[in-house]
């Protein structure tokens, strides 16, 4: 990839974290580790800037806190 110029605010993308694959994606728990739940950038989600990342974050957080209040 050849970078050809920025956008005026500047660039800001997180990647890597943990494979959307190994969570199950209705409470965040983890697919491997039973009673793990994951959220927000630790996963491997990169979405384009508007928004989309504080969206997922939240999202994200509200589903696994519900899933972990549900089982105390």
């Amino acid at each position: 990839v050849t970078v050809t110029g920025t956008f005026p605010d500047g660039e800001v993308v997180t990647a890597g974290g943990v494979d959307l694959k190994e969570i199950n994606s209705k409470n965040m728990e983890s697919k491997i580790v039973p009673g793990l739940y994951f959220s927000g950038e630790v996963t491997d989600y990169a979405g384009p800037c508007g928004g989309f990342n504080l969206h997922h974050a939240w999202l994200t957080g509200i589903l696994a806190g519900k899933a972990i209040a549900a089982e105390v």
